[in-house]
């Protein structure tokens, strides 16, 4: 079988190994330029590649189309979050299964995503629409304070902020105006969503839909660097919640995964939890960053990469046990406020704790990290296993206290 993914990246490189060693043939559509570029060392599992752009859907399927003439294309993924609303159109030309089009708009612009939720009824917080400054003050007349300001269409906390009041919204939003950032080949834009603050716990769900069935891998404990900002440090599989908990937010997921019509593939949903009960930060049609699904594979057993190509293929999948293995749970690094660093001291002294899985490097010595207002500021990360949750918190706050850069 031949399956196509659509520019690969992050978590979404894994899905050439996993679709390799399951004896599938896997070819890939990547621009091959900025930040769309495939690592070398998957070229290997690629059995053709296509260079075009990716952000162009007139040339991406012109390729899709020659490609299932000739192949026969079994399945069309998306690699990276960007490229969930293109692959469901690319899915829907060569018509193999895939989300509605409509459906991948709402998994990647969250006025849709939120809209859709409130025509089904489904609790999501007050929002508002800003795409210009004049329209600031309206919005702060609609929301209150405090509030939230994001990026209508990002990924990775970017430019998402908690916001107290006027001058801080005006700011915040010119700031993102005018951030020249890109992020595969398009920028951030001037379309914003401002959202009532929801003050609550933050977890993250990740799972899978098979057959208009969901199945839900894992409740993620998300652990954030202290507000205004939201940039994800660390992360613990399963998140140690009472069974109540546990079943009050799988239900309200699958209301969620109702409302967008989610018929097939992997989501990655996060929310907070009040007084009242859940409510959707967002959700994604794609694989978890930060290492979730090797978190989850490790506590669990369960393969979110091989569960991703099954689904869009229409392979059964075993029902996902509720049986834990272990606790996972991985830690980021950042610098503290300087900017470079020359060494690491304290790996080798993790090594020696029971449970170390490995420890990741992002940034070469000597070279400049940019301040932690964004993913970008992490410099490196740990991952640990350990029979319970307590005992693995443990071990990522002794790998904190031991890490250091010179």
């Amino acid at each position: 079988m031949n399956v196509l993914i659509l520019e690969p990246s992050t978590a979404g490189l894994q899905i050439l190994p996993t679709a390799y060693a399951m004896g599938l043939n896997v070819f890939v559509l990547s621009a091959n330029q900025d930040d769309r570029v495939i690592p070398e060392e998957y070229h290997k599992y690629i059995f053709k590649k296509i260079q075009v752009d990716t952000n162009n859907l007139s040339a991406i399927s012109e390729a899709t189309l020659t490609l299932h003439k000739e192949f026969g294309i079994s399945a069309a993924i998306p690699g990276f979050e960007i490229y969930v609303a293109l692959t469901a159109q690319l899915a829907k030309l060569i018509q193999v299964p895939g989300v509605s089009i409509e459906t991948g708009e709402a998994l990647r612009d969250k006025h849709k995503m939120r809209n859709a939720l409130r025509q089904k009824s489904v609790r999501t917080p007050k929002y508002i629409l800003l795409d210009s400054h004049d329209k600031i003050n309206n919005a702060v007349e609609y929301i209150g304070f405090p509030c939230i300001i994001k990026p209508v269409d990002q990924s990775g906390s970017m430019h998402v902020s908690k916001i107290n009041n006027l001058a801080e919204l005006s700011a915040a939003y010119h700031a993102m105006c005018n951030d020249p950032w890109t992020e595969m080949g398009k920028g951030i834009g001037s379309v914003a969503l401002i959202e009532e603050y929801i003050n609550g716990e933050e977890f993250s769900v990740e799972g899978y839909v098979d057959n208009q069935y969901t199945q839900i891998a894992s409740i993620t404990k998300k652990f954030l660097t202290p507000e205004p900002l939201f940039i994800e440090m660390g992360h613990i599989v399963p998140a140690d919640i009472t069974l109540e908990k546990q079943k009050i937010i799988k239900q309200y997921v699958k209301e969620v995964i109702a409302a967008l019509n989610i018929n097939l593939g992997v989501f990655h949903a996060e929310l907070r939890i009040d007084e009242e009960g859940p409510v959707l930060m967002e959700i994604a049609g794609r694989l978890a960053g930060c290492r979730i699904c090797d978190l989850i594979f490790l506590a669990k057993g369960v393969s979110m990469y091989e569960a991703m190509i099954k689904t869009h293929l229409g392979l059964p999948i075993e029902k996902i046990s509720d049986t834990i293995l272990q606790y996972a749970g991985m830690c980021y690094f950042d610098l503290k406020g300087k900017n470079v660093f020359q060494e690491i001291n304290g790996v080798e002294n993790l090594k020696n704790i029971p449970g170390f899985y490995d420890f990741k490097v992002f940034h070469k010595p000597g070279e400049y990290v940019p301040p932690l207002t964004t993913f970008q500021g992490r410099v490196a990360s740990c991952v640990f296993t350990a029979p319970t949750y307590a005992e693995v918190m443990q071990r990522l706050e002794y790998a904190k206290s031991t890490i250091s850069f010179g």
